[in-house]
């Protein structure tokens, strides 16, 4: 029922046609007319002679009653078709009424036609061609001319697009992203490009799950994929030795990833499109807050996910710096990574840092004031103005960077004063802040402080609960917070700090979930409790069913955060892990016959035999193979991912989701995936209908645009029967080459050849991977990807550098090293790599430069961390030996 499937033939289209044409007539034509026999017209003849006695004559009642039926009905059904064609949108969830599927029949009928005949008709005004299909009238759009695609293999920018959309009542970023982008898992795209701006009244847009009327959103530009890859033949790797054989298809392939689902996920995931659809599932007192279908699947808010996202990052990052070594991802079980695939994309959410700033800056502003329990903060709010802070009792004003708000019930910190104001520590004031649930103003947050117990009462607790507590797990404080539900380990932690009117000023705070009678009198000063069993309130309790959560006695209803007990387990696995040691790796030597090189600390992790080297009186040597890319290639190690070699241009509306789909396959060959894993992790969503019906669309988008091979034999077959898809060998991915080439130049022994293969394999890198995609590919690190290539190039630049400087190319160094830095900015490794070329060279300069950029990366990284003590004692021997002139 969807009008904008590309390609579709003229007998469809006109079917589309007449099944809304016979649609409309039969419930504008031909109801009337059995009406008009039945019980008589209204307005001439038939019975019409008993109108004047309708009060005493049965039959003349009921007359009206039919004809203000069936006028109150095509009132409804003419708005639902208005409503339809004005959004461009046809989609029905299930268990929709069935005047709202006529009406979808109806307005895609009407779309059909428009698309048919706006055209010819702007054609015959303007004398200019116009594409067959229409943008909704809803979006402003300007356009500049695109130049005429080169008939050789070139990369031609795309002439921007500039859309913004106005938001009404109702709307989501989901709901926006499939009525205008025509796939609702695009929403990251959108919030990518608006997300930390400022709105209409002075606003700012910090969670991707409020957004208010009125506020006018900057849509990605059309097409999607910011170039385009014109037809033509590819080229071969720029370096190569002297070889005539031809060069084999790439023989390296990834560990195979289990294809199963978790059926958690798809069960919440279900619920999640019905709440995105469903009016009666929006926010509680008609907020325009609408639920994202990755917040329902997970439980958590969108804090709780970008907090989570947070964690995952510095996981991969803190790795590749200090550990380059080969990483354990593709291990992991699927469920896993399907989560951290859905937390992924609500990475760098403003509001989170500008909870944490907010409370950091309290806690500044009040560090010399003694607060007396009637001064305590009751509730904390996030939202689009700034973060309030709501207490006990009304104050009389608020310090600066704070204003009052509500006669001095809270005071509110804008995202401006925010911004102009970062805490100079991240001590918090209010340590344990439970994430309840979110309505038209934000996010709303109860604060826990010691002495004081929040009960929890209702139905819904225990998830509400565990919902709060993964929350709470991951703020930046998190490390100061002791949480226990054991009264005896409550009872030890609290003796270790001393008596109460000691404790120091940095002890943890101690959280307790229970029975707050299990613990000793002189405990319950020192502990902050949290309760879901019938006990006294301190200052507020909270009462939560499965529809919404009431703050008493604030008398604030929220929509709540729910997690289930699989889900939550999932959430903690994810914090653990992000949290394990990391030890500084150490790579075994490459096998080769000379002595050790200087920077043999980073050679290849696994020893390869290489051919003996010929004799000085045979300088002839053994061609390499070296791999070549394909009939298509895809380009990962690159800003903006693309597909090189396609035979026809992408369709726009298809262009970036076939990319990705593209990507993904040709990351898992030979391995077919299923379209449930496709669904769930490049798609956004495992919704059964409208996922499925993209992921169809998509694919043959894709296949239709990359063509056959030599045989005649298509790259990206159709699915199996089963469900699964796959691309041919002939389809190859950059990175694979690149891993190739790496190994081949780490077991070559000759030097110059060993310095060109490597240098092959770092050319490919072209930018930092994925940095403009402002959608999609979060599977890219969940599932190693990223951290396994980036080990990979590290390690190669690391050699090449070696051999670099032994022939006393100290430029070719320097340039192997800033490439890798594009895939791993924090590795410590390269900044080793890096002191020790500039030590070899003699450049003092340098050598302090590269230390102290090591030292910036490092406090980025984790604030207030510093190198690594063996990247240390290296800067020592080397400003001993180039600063000093100490022989080394």
């Amino acid at each position: 029922m969807a009008p904008d499937r590309p390609h579709r033939s003229l007998l469809g289209t006109l079917a589309d046609v007449a099944n809304s044409l016979v649609t409309a007539l039969l419930i504008f034509g031909a109801i009337p007319a059995v009406l008009v026999t039945v019980v008589g017209d209204p307005l001439r003849g038939g019975l019409g002679h008993q109108w004047s006695h309708i009060a005493r004559d049965a039959t003349g009642v009921l007359a009206v009653v039919a004809w203000v039926a069936w006028i109150a009905c095509c009132a409804q059904l003419t708005r639902s078709v208005i409503d339809h064609v004005r959004r461009g949108h046809v989609h029905i969830p299930a268990g929709s009424p069935f005047s709202e599927k006529v009406a979808a029949r109806i307005a895609a009928g009407v779309l059909t036609l428009s698309a048919l005949v706006g055209p010819m008709v702007l054609s015959n005004v303007s004398g200019a061609a116009v594409p067959s299909q229409l943008r909704t009238v809803t979006v402003t759009t300007t356009a500049a001319a695109v130049p005429p695609a080169p008939s050789d293999s070139t990369i031609q920018p795309v002439a921007p697009v500039s859309d913004r959309y106005q938001v009404q009542a109702g709307d989501s970023l989901w709901s926006i992203a499939q009525d205008h982008l025509g796939d609702g898992a695009d929403w990251t795209a959108i919030a990518a490009l608006n997300l930390g701006q400022t709105m209409s009244g002075g606003r700012r847009f910090v969670d991707p799950s409020v957004i208010e009327p009125g506020w006018e959103l900057q849509l990605p530009t059309a097409p999607s994929a910011p170039f385009v890859t014109t037809v033509g033949p590819t080229t071969p790797a720029p370096v190569s030795t002297s070889t005539s054989a031809p060069s084999p298809a790439p023989t390296l392939r990834p560990v195979t990833i289990p294809t199963a689902l978790t059926a958690h996920l798809t069960v919440a995931s279900t619920h999640a499109e019905e709440a995105t659809h469903t009016p009666e599932q929006r926010s509680p007192a008609g907020s325009s807050t609408s639920t994202l279908p990755e917040l329902a699947i997970i439980g958590l808010g969108a804090l709780g996910c970008a907090a989570l996202a947070r964690r995952s990052r510095r996981r991969y990052l803190r790795r590749g710096a200090v550990a380059p070594g080969p990483h354990d991802e593709f291990d992991r079980p699927p469920a896993l990574v399907d989560t951290e695939t859905l937390v992924g994309r609500f990475a760098g959410v403003p509001a989170l840092e500008a909870f944490e700033s907010a409370n950091a800056l309290l806690q500044e502003t009040l560090q010399h004031e003694v607060l007396v329990p009637s001064q305590r903060v009751q509730a904390i709010c996030v939202g689009s103005a700034g973060v309030d802070f709501w207490w006990k009792q009304a104050t009389g004003g608020a310090p600066a960077p704070f204003t009052v708000l509500a006669g001095g019930a809270a005071w509110r910190i804008n995202h401006d004063a925010i911004a102009a104001q970062q805490p100079t520590t991240g001590r918090p004031l209010l340590a344990v802040a439970l994430v309840i649930g979110d309505d038209e103003d934000g996010t709303w947050l109860v604060p826990v402080q010691p002495g004081t117990c929040l009960p929890i009462f209702g139905e819904a607790a225990d998830g509400l609960w565990r919902s709060a507590l993964a929350t709470q797990t991951l703020w930046a404080w998190a490390d100061e917070v002791f949480i226990a539900d054991d009264p005896a380990t409550v009872e030890r932690e609290a003796r270790l700090t001393g008596p109460a009117a000691s404790v120091p000023a940095d002890a943890p705070q101690i959280l307790f979930f229970g029975d707050p009678s299990l613990l000793a009198p002189d405990l319950r000063p020192r502990v902050a409790i949290v309760t879901t069993v019938p006990a006294p309130a301190s200052d507020l309790a909270v009462l939560v069913d499965h529809r919404a959560a009431t703050i008493h006695p604030l008398g604030r209803t929220v929509r709540p955060h729910f997690i289930r007990a699989d889900a939550s387990s999932l959430v903690a696995e994810l914090a653990a892990s992000a949290n394990a040691p990391v030890n500084d790796y150490v790579a075994p030597p490459a096998v080769r016959p000379e002595p050790p090189s200087l920077l043999d600390e980073c050679a290849v992790p696994t020893p390869v035999a290489v051919p003996v080297r010929p004799a000085p009186e045979q300088p002839i040597r053994e061609p390499l193979l070296l791999p070549a890319p394909g009939f298509v290639e895809v380009k990962l190690l690159t800003m903006t991912p693309r597909l090189e070699g396609l035979r026809d241009e992408l369709p726009p509306n298809r262009a970036r989701r076939a990319v990705e789909l593209v990507a993904y396959l040709a990351l898992h060959q030979p391995d077919a995936v299923t379209s449930d894993r496709l669904r769930t992790r490049v798609l956004g969503s495992a919704d059964a209908d409208a996922a499925s019906k993209t992921l169809f669309n998509t694919a043959a988008a894709a296949r239709r645009s990359m063509g056959t091979n030599a045989l005649g034999q298509p790259l990206f077959p159709p699915a199996s029967r089963a469900g699964q898809y796959r691309v041919t060998e002939e389809v190859t991915v950059d990175i694979h080459r690149a891993a190739q080439l790496a190994e081949i130049g780490n077991a070559t022994e000759d030097p110059e050849v060993a310095i060109s293969v490597l240098r092959s394999a770092l050319s490919l890198i072209e930018g930092e991977p994925l940095a403009n995609a402002l959608s999609g590919f979060t599977w890219w690190e969940a599932e190693g990807h990223g951290g396994r290539i980036a080990a990979v190039l590290v390690n190669a630049a690391c050699n090449l550098a070696a051999l670099a400087v032994d022939a006393a190319l100290f430029d070719v160094a320097q340039w192997g090293l800033e490439k890798a830095r594009l895939v791993d900015p924090y590795s410590e490794s390269l900044s080793r790599a890096a002191m020790q070329v500039a030590a070899a060279a003699g450049d003092a300069d340098r050598l302090r430069r590269e230390w102290r950029e090591c030292q910036r990366r490092v406090d980025e990284l984790d604030p207030g961390s510093a190198p690594s003590p063996r990247t240390e004692r290296l800067y020592g021997e080397l400003a001993q030996r180039v600063l000093v002139g100490t022989p080394g």
